[in-house]
């Protein structure tokens, strides 16, 4: 018996099948000829089942119109571009609510595909357990193993493997958000072997999701971000995320990063730049990330506009090549930031620091920073001092309840030239280079009123709850930061949450006053079903 495949199609109300036989061409009379045609015959809302097998791509395969497109899992059905001309493998544009998975889109190698999958002008679309692989890129913008160009919104791009998309171009990539993306989630997905990075979005993208993915083998061409969120987004959640290097927050506002784990591949012969970066972006939480080695710096704070409300606590980052914190205010300055419960520690210094005669600091300030607390971290065990003081234009500085200890260098390098800093509580010791401390001037935390946090009522998942920042006085502070553990952060005396999951969670809101003073009130909940 001769094998065959079957193809199946919903056209409206009418399915027929399409039987091909082998290599012979199609065993029915007057069926489409090419997965090109069952798409191009398909109606509004159809459904196309590929069968088993490997099937050839000669040019861009076109959806413009709402449908299902699924094969029989992305080992089992795959689409193989034979392209002569430069073009994308697949083109979804000015339509809304596609779905596509379970199938495999194969450039193998061909250096006339220049992307995988490029969507533009649509809403709703889901993307789920596809492997997009082998494009080297044909020398356009890219590769990208999902590029949504302008205009993508409310769409879903979960299970997917992408690997090996322009190794050799400097904006080879994962996947890439663009212009106008909005209320995407980026979920779950395993993708490696770029030579930009993993997931990208840029030019205002908004509401954004990323969550759960895991990113390896990238900027071999070029930078090297795992994760990078940057021209002028907003309201992104960047959550639960393994990379081996870099997450990028660049020119957005309320942005939250969270439990993410940047490796830092040590056992490959790259070091990343950074692990966690924050340029040119205000209103942006980062807690509970972990970084352990093969990276140059762990927190940097840096560029020419103003950086300003950001709350890092509770993360961890260890074995740094250069310095495990730097904050470079630059033109803009940095401004009004808190550190909580951080750990600076094992910062090295060799020949492959990134500037091996200044490194091996725990936490380094390089000028034009202000109002910046470091409170109840630890930095601890680094080949240079604890803490460095350098650069113009530091003030308004505070030191409370940090553990300074065993540090090669001294406990803080550098001189205070400014005209307010607190110093209070801090544990200095066993540091080689002297237990050195700083003197308070100018400021007085102790006048700052103590706040609470009160919540409404008990939270539960799917319903607002109210959180209120008690002993709030208003000629006072002029700002407040909220973390709620969920979300993005938020601002106000007073914010409205609905958590969507179960579990414990941690609430913070730091209130700064008018000359750039800080305090912090702290909470934590468990939400019920």
């Amino acid at each position: 018996m001769v094998p065959f495949r079957k193809w199946a199609v919903v056209v409206g109300p009418v399915m027929w099948i399409a039987v091909v036989i082998a290599r012979t061409g199609w065993a029915v009379a007057d069926p489409p000829p090419s997965i090109h045609a069952l798409v191009e015959a398909a109606g509004m809302g159809a459904a196309i089942e590929l069968p088993v097998g490997t099937f050839e791509l000669d040019r861009p395969l076109v959806i413009d119109k709402p449908l299902t497109l699924v094969g029989r899992g992305k080992d089992r059905t795959v689409l193989r571009s034979t392209a002569g001309e430069a073009g994308p493998m697949l083109i979804v544009r000015n339509v809304s609510n596609v779905r596509l998975a379970r199938f495999t889109l194969d450039g193998a190698g061909n250096r006339c595909v220049s992307q995988g999958i490029v969507m533009s002008n649509g809403s709703g679309h889901r993307l789920e357990e596809l492997c997009i692989r082998d494009i080297p890129g044909s020398g356009e913008f890219g590769p990208h193993g999902i590029y949504a160009s302008a205009n993508v919104t409310d769409s879903v791009f979960a299970l997917l493997e992408i690997r090996n998309i322009g190794r050799d171009s400097e904006w080879g990539a994962g996947i890439r958000i663009g212009k106008g993306g909005q209320g995407n989630a980026i979920v779950d997905n395993d993708l490696s072997g770029f030579g930009r990075g993993g997931i990208l979005t840029t030019h205002g993208s908004t509401d954004t999701q990323i969550l759960q993915n895991r990113v390896r083998e990238f900027g071999f061409a070029g930078p090297g971000l795992g994760i990078e969120v940057w021209g002028s987004g907003r309201c992104v959640v960047i959550e639960d995320n393994s990379v081996d290097h870099w997450i990028s927050v660049d020119g957005q506002e309320d942005v939250a990063v969270r439990r993410n784990t940047i490796t830092g591949a040590e056992d490959t012969a790259r070091i990343g730049s950074y692990v966690l970066e924050l340029v040119n972006s205000r209103r942006v939480v980062m807690t509970d990330n972990v970084a352990s080695g093969g990276n140059q710096i762990g927190i940097s704070v840096s560029n020419r506009a103003r950086k300003d409300l950001a709350y890092w606590a509770r993360n961890r980052m260890a074995g740094c090549q250069t310095w495990g914190a730097q904050i470079q205010g630059e033109e803009g300055g940095a401004h009004r930031m808190y550190f909580h419960r951080n750990v600076f520690e094992q910062t090295r210094k060799s020949d492959r620091s990134l500037y091996p005669g200044a490194a091996g600091h725990g936490f380094r300030f390089n000028g034009n920073a202000f109002g910046m607390v470091l409170h109840a971290n630890r930095i601890v065990g680094n080949r240079g001092a604890g803490i460095q003081l350098g650069g113009p234009n530091l003030d308004r500085l505070t030191f409370i309840e940090n553990v300074i200890q065993d540090n090669a260098g001294p406990a803080i390098a550098g001189v205070f030239r400014g005209d307010h800093l607190f110093w209070q509580a801090n544990d200095v010791s066993g540091n080689q280079g002297g237990d050195n401390a700083l003197t308070s001037k100018g400021l007085d935390e102790g006048s700052l009123p103590d706040l609470a946090i009160r919540i409404s009522a008990n939270p539960t998942t799917g319903r607002p709850v109210t959180f209120e920042l008690e002993g709030f006085d208003p000629a006072r502070f002029s700002e407040v930061l909220w973390d709620l553990g969920h979300g993005v952060p938020r601002t106000g005396r007073t914010v409205e949450h609905t958590y969507d999951r179960p579990g414990p969670y941690r609430i913070a809101a730091i209130a700064w006053t008018v000359d750039g003073q800080a305090t912090l009130a702290e909470a934590t909940r468990t939400v019920s079903d």
